[in-house]
């Protein structure tokens, strides 16, 4: 089983939120044992114990038990990771929260308490929990902590507080610092619980998300809007199924029945239609892939990881593999002319 781990970028959001504090970054990194070499590519991982240790000497360097609350709170994630991004692009909370269990990884790959996803939706009769499945969450608990200020700072900033948080469950006990988390998630805290969850008034699953955009995940790639225009102006099936395909990519959901259903014809029909114009489904989706992916990495704005998943793969090794094949260099090597 691989390491619990997070990624360098978001260990170097991390630093830089520090030093507004008044924390010595170099020294940080002496006491956490983090090479500073290790963060200059934003997708090389850091052991989740190194960033725990990490958060540990910044709280007290600064004197802030607190720090993690604060950096959930501070900080906005579509300035850290595409996770931040796709999720505001989302058009739904459900779909924003979809998003943040395929794309979690990228920042932070933890162990689950069970088989599934880290985040789960259950509803009961007091409402709607937004649950965090992280297992052992005890031994790391700033983790729930910023992952918690920074949903509901979240809320708070792109939504005007709805949905409204009425409680918190936290599964470790009460710290010192236990009066400061009323400042970050302003709700009633229940520490000591048997899960780590946030309670909502009203279920959140159709609630639009403010600034919806179903390809603003493109805009991270200079020719996607006009790739988009190209396909919905070209008059073929192929064109049809591709610009179906474009903003569906990063979902890593994408089937030839849905495509046929969007265009109201059965699988057998597109087939056929696509056999006539000699190509095939996974021969236009694997292409599409290359096209974004090649896109993704000249603007140089986004990472390898995260490159990966924008194209539809569930891991940098998957597409790595699918690189080669497209250039014959690893996605690493690519340099864009």
């Amino acid at each position: 089983m691989k390491s619990a781990s997070v990624s360098a970028g978001y260990v170097n959001a991390f630093l830089a939120f520090a030093q507004t504090k008044g924390a010595d970054q170099p020294e940080l990194l002496r006491q956490s044992s983090i090479q500073p070499v290790i963060l200059e590519d934003a997708d090389n991982r850091v052991p989740l114990d190194a960033y725990q240790s990490l958060m540990q000497h910044t709280q007290i360097m600064c004197q802030m038990p607190e720090i993690a609350l604060a950096f959930g709170a501070g900080t906005d994630l579509e300035q850290i990771s595409v996770l931040g991004i796709i999720s505001q692009a989302s058009n739904t909370m459900a779909d924003a929260f979809a998003m943040a269990n395929r794309y979690g990884p990228l920042v932070d790959d933890v162990a689950l308490a069970g088989a599934g996803d880290r985040f789960a939706k259950i509803v009961d009769k007091q409402g709607v929990w937004f649950v965090d499945q992280r297992a052992t969450p005890n031994a790391f608990p700033e983790l729930t902590e910023t992952t918690f200020a920074r949903i509901v700072s979240d809320i708070n900033r792109h939504f005007d507080g709805r949905p409204k948080v009425i409680k918190v469950l936290m599964t470790h006990a009460a710290p010192a610092h236990a009066e400061k988390y009323q400042d970050y998630l302003q709700s009633p805290i229940e520490f000591s619980s048997n899960k780590n969850a946030l309670l909502f008034a009203e279920d959140w699953n159709a609630i639009p998300m403010p600034r919806s955009n179903q390809y603003l995940f493109g805009a991270l790639a200079s020719h996607a809007e006009d790739l988009l225009c190209t396909l919905k102006a070209a008059d073929t099936v192929r064109a049809k199924v591709e610009q179906i395909l474009l903003p569906l990519l990063h979902t890593g959901d994408v089937s030839m029945e849905t495509v046929a259903k969007q265009l109201n014809q059965s699988r057998p029909t597109l087939y056929r239609k696509l056999k006539t114009e000699g190509v095939n489904f996974e021969q236009i989706h694997d292409q599409l892939r290359k096209t974004m992916a090649l896109d993704y990495l000249s603007s140089r704005k986004v990472s390898v990881n995260e490159t990966a998943y924008l194209v539809g793969f569930a891991d940098a090794s998957s597409f790595s593999r699918a690189f080669k094949r497209w250039t014959g260099d690893s996605p690493r090597q690519f340099k864009p002319e």
